[in-house]
């Protein structure tokens, strides 16, 4: 990306920043590894289901 400054640092700026939401960050967005905030909730309660269930299993296993 080439940036031109025309004698306005300003309306460079607000026009980079633009560009910036129009085109970089929605392809961001539709990267395989972005997740929104409810994705990592939900995905940090399910890992914390998971790891308890594995404890209480093992726990099982040894008579407690």
């Amino acid at each position: 990306m080439k940036i031109y400054v025309d004698g306005d640092i300003e309306r460079s700026l607000r026009k980079l920043k633009r560009d910036y939401e129009l085109n970089v960050l929605p392809s961001i967005k539709r990267h395989q590894f972005y997740q929104s905030k409810g994705q990592k909730e939900r995905a940090r309660t399910q890992k914390t289901i998971k790891k308890y269930k594995r404890l209480f299993r093992k726990l099982k296993q040894r008579g407690f």
